[in-house]
C-alpha cells in the first residue's frame, strides 16, 4: 500500500536495505533474457580496485532505475561488472557505476 511504502521509506539505517517494488515487476527475471547479459556487483575490495584503474571513479553509469539495478538490488556507488559476448573477441568485461538520477 502506499502508506506502507511512505513508511518504509521513512526508515534511515545503515544496518538494513529496503527495496520497495511493485509485485508486477517481480514475476519474472529480467536478468534471464537473450539480450541482457550477465550482470554482477562487485565486492568492495573489486570495486575499489576497478575505481583506481579506470581514474578513481570515470565510469559509465547505470541509474537505480533501471530493471536490471532495481532487481539486483543495487545501491548508489556500487559498480556493476557486465560480460558480453563479441563474435571478433569474445568474453570482454563493461563496468558501470551505480548513480540516483541523471543530476547526480
Amino acid at each position: 500500500t502506499s502508506h506502507a511504502t511512505q513508511k518504509l521509506n521513512s526508515i534511515n539505517s545503515p544496518n538494513f536495505f529496503i527495496c520497495v517494488m511493485p509485485p508486477k515487476s517481480l514475476m519474472f527475471d529480467v536478468c534471464d533474457h537473450q539480450f541482457v547479459p550477465p550482470h554482477r556487483i562487485l565486492g568492495e575490495d573489486e570495486r575499489r580496485k576497478v575505481m583506481e584503474k579506470y581514474d578513481n571513479g570515470k565510469l559509465p553509469v547505470i541509474y537505480l532505475d533501471d530493471p536490471v539495478a532495481k532487481y539486483m538490488g543495487a545501491r548508489v556507488g556500487d559498480v556493476f561488472e557486465i560480460v558480453r559476448n563479441r563474435p571478433n573477441v569474445g568474453e570482454h568485461l563493461y563496468y558501470r557505476q551505480v548513480f540516483k538520477n541523471r543530476d547526480q
